[in-house]
C-alpha cells in the first residue's frame, strides 16, 4: 500500500471543503458604531484633499464594513474632485 494518496481523490475531497466554505455573493453587513482610531486618523488626512460629502460619504461605506479604497473609489464616483481654472 503507497504511503500517500492518489493526487485525484485528494483533489476531490479538497474542492469539496472549498465548495462548502464558499461565500454566497450576497454579503451581510454589520454596521460599526464607531470608527476606529487609525481609520479616524486616515480620514482626518484624506480630508485635506477632499470635500466633506466625499469624507462623510466615505465614513458612511466603511462603517457598513468596506475597505477605504473600496469605499474612496466609490465616494470619487459620487463626489468627483472639481477642476481647477487655470487663470492666466
Amino acid at each position: 500500500m503507497p504511503y500517500h494518496t492518489s493526487p485525484s481523490k485528494m483533489t476531490r475531497e479538497l474542492t469539496k471543503e472549498k465548495k462548502k466554505k464558499k461565500k454566497t455573493k450576497e454579503q451581510i453587513f454589520v454596521l460599526k458604531k464607531k470608527l476606529s482610531k487609525a481609520q479616524e486618523n486616515i480620514l482626518k488626512k484624506h480630508s485635506l484633499h477632499h470635500t466633506k460629502a466625499h469624507i462623510d460619504l466615505m465614513k458612511k461605506l466603511i462603517m457598513e464594513g468596506t475597505s477605504f479604497k473600496q469605499a474612496h473609489k466609490e465616494a470619487m464616483k459620487k463626489h468627483p474632485p472639481k477642476k481647477k481654472k487655470i487663470s492666466k
